[in-house]
């Protein structure tokens, strides 16, 4: 009986689905930038790969979800949210590697090291991730 009443106040629906997983996606698209930076060992035949590899399957499995619900086109749109919501981050933190901190700060130099890397890893990461979720969206669109 609580479990009922429960289900009711947490019914969601169909477009506030969509949202979710739209936010999901954009948010694992951004962790899997800043991941990247961090480099983990595999040790399978000493292999050694950037820790985002642990959340880009599911910013693939996000993006099949919508094309095959939603559509194609709305796939595609997700796919440029997620984009300019990864830009947004680069600016931003770009932008806080200007701004001088107070003297008694002392993460300036940790976040450099993080977030000096963070465009040109970026560019690469977002052109091999545009070709390759574009490549899902047409894949996963013909199977459904």
């Amino acid at each position: 009986m609580v479990l009922d009443k429960l289900k009711d106040n947490v019914e969601v629906s169909y477009i506030e689905k969509r949202l979710i997983i739209t936010i999901l996606f954009c948010i694992s698209l951004t962790i899997a930038n800043i991941l990247t930076i961090k480099l983990v060992d595999i040790n399978i035949a000493n292999l050694v790969a950037p820790a985002s590899v642990i959340i880009y399957p599911l910013t693939y499995v996000l993006i099949s979800i919508i094309t095959t619900v939603y559509g194609e086109k709305t796939a595609q749109k997700t796919l440029i949210l997620g984009i300019i919501t990864v830009v947004l981050f680069v600016f931003m933190t770009t932008l806080l590697l200007y701004v001088p901190s107070p003297g008694f700060y002392k993460g300036d130099v940790s976040l450099n090291y993080v977030f000096q890397k963070i465009d040109s890893i970026v560019v690469g990461s977002l052109i091999a991730y545009i070709i390759g979720n574009l490549i899902t969206i047409k894949l996963t669109g013909n199977i459904s």
